[in-house]
């Protein structure tokens, strides 16, 4: 919603500071380390100021967050750079026009036997995350309907525009329409029901795709059945007279990107946790809270772990100087990742706290319990501490208590170029019936209705993932 705006201070120890309306600190800490030098890596912190708005065009690290760091190692004084609306469309970062065209191989039944995708991306006069843009065209179309033979072409080339980038789902939308729409007329010329010929058509769970994306769980099925089920689509569809009907359409998500932008072996996310004995647990992790609700989900899964109320927990992010890192919001990663890194930490601390309070109560740490704030026997609950008593027992045993936890997703199964877009930890799925009204006369239509099901997991803040939907 608001504009780029950065503030940069190279302050009189050579030490580089810039907040920055940024999705990804990490990112544009390893941008400033290499164009700066020589400034040391770790004498750059990025602190990412609350977000009002990224979708994907605050991803990349940009010019004037680099011109401002400069401008204040040349002058010595705070810098601050606060893009104008319009320049804000000059560096756009917006989605790509696509030209696209797909061969699809079916059975009389609708059954898909192959398909054949090209892709040509306008990028725009820069690169940014175009490499990941073009392969996420082709990557996906595997693992919302079973493909058994698929071959993908794809190009990006640069134009004299404004540039284009990672605007949310980057790559992805824009197959979908168009197999979605050819879909439709497949099952048109067939005679088929269009929501019965995606159903017959589902990938499975559990599978490899043709491309070799690992799906775990698969919820479409589900989706179309309560959209077709709250539309009525079997007893109004092509009865609403002329000018007037019902459309289909679905649609795969990640839930995690399978690669770093530096390809390395280091985790993608870390968290770091301080148990105080005033009480207070700190979770500290480089992700940053765009809008989607991240810093509550860290202390939602910290507090379930040790059984506390989450607002005895305070959560520090996106300081490259205080936090592990992380490699930023985009492709619906923070929840999977740093949530699996806030989970590994806090199961740790748990395990210490246990064996702390263990003694102190006389009761083996495998019986205990950690609920309503206590630390408690299972087997005799009235037989317990409070959740500080536990840490001031651990504590007085092993001293200063701190844990880490860190997230890698799983290797690719492809051995292929371009086979690391696409590959996620898992997928989440949406299925949507519109109702249309046209005028024959003018061509004007409006949408009256729309259902909408999302296969979205566990939701653990359900307040935030039903505003997000």
């Amino acid at each position: 919603m608001e504009q780029h705006a950065s503030l940069a201070h190279f302050d009189k120890d050579g030490k580089l500071t810039i907040w920055s309306s940024t999705q990804t600190p990490h990112y544009l800490h390893k941008a400033l380390s290499r164009v700066l030098h020589p400034v040391p890596a770790h004498h750059i912190r990025v602190i990412a100021c609350p977000n009002g708005g990224g979708f994907g065009g605050k991803s990349d690290p940009f010019n004037h967050e680099i011109a401002a760091c400069k401008l204040s190692m040349v002058t010595g004084r705070p810098v601050k750079v606060a893009l104008t609306r319009e320049e804000v469309f000059w560096c756009h970062r917006g989605r790509h026009p696509v030209h696209m065209k797909a061969r699809i191989g079916v059975k009389k039944n609708g059954e898909i036997t192959a398909l054949d995708f090209e892709s040509y991306l306008d990028g725009g006069a820069y690169g940014s995350y175009g490499t990941a843009s073009t392969f996420y065209t082709g990557a996906l179309q595997t693992v919302t309907y079973k493909v058994r033979n698929y071959h993908f072409r794809g190009a990006r080339f640069f134009t004299n525009k404004a540039p284009c980038g990672p605007k949310r789902g980057h790559g992805t939308p824009q197959p979908r329409f168009a197999l979605e729409v050819q879909l439709d007329k497949i099952a048109c010329d067939l005679g088929l029901d269009p929501a019965q010929m995606r159903l017959d058509n589902l990938a499975p769970r559990d599978s490899l795709t043709a491309n070799f994306l690992r799906i775990g769980s698969m919820g479409l099925g589900q989706c179309i059945q309560k959209v077709v089920d709250g539309s009525g689509w079997k007893q109004r569809r092509g009865k609403l007279g002329r000018g007037r009907g019902l459309g289909i359409a679905c649609s795969s998500y990640l839930s995690g990107a399978g690669l770093p932008i530096y390809w390395n072996g280091m985790p993608h996310s870390g968290v770091q946790l301080k148990v105080d004995r005033s009480g207070l647990v700190t979770v500290f992790c480089g992700s940053t809270d765009i809008g989607q609700g991240s810093d509550s989900i860290l202390a939602y899964i910290t507090a379930e772990v040790l059984g506390i109320d989450p607002l005895g927990i305070r959560v520090v992010t996106s300081d490259t100087d205080l936090t592990p890192v992380d490699l930023g919001s985009y492709s619906s990663r923070v929840t999977v990742m740093t949530g699996n890194a806030a989970l590994q930490a806090a199961e740790r601390a748990r395990d210490i706290l246990a064996r702390g309070a263990a003694e102190h109560l006389g009761v083996p740490a495998s019986r205990l319990v950690f609920a309503d704030c206590r630390v408690f026997d299972s087997e005799d609950p009235a037989k317990g501490c409070s959740f500080l008593e536990a840490i001031v027992a651990a504590e007085s045993r092993f001293g200063t208590i701190g844990t880490v936890g860190s997230y890698t997703p799983p290797k690719a199964a492809a051995k292929f170029r371009g086979g690391g877009v696409g590959p996620s930890p898992s997928y989440s799925y949406s299925a949507a019936v519109v109702e249309v009204d046209v005028d024959l006369d003018t061509g004007v239509y409006r949408v009256p209705k729309i259902w909408v099901a999302h296969d979205i997991g566990r939701p653990i803040n359900a307040t935030v993932a039903m505003g997000q939907i």
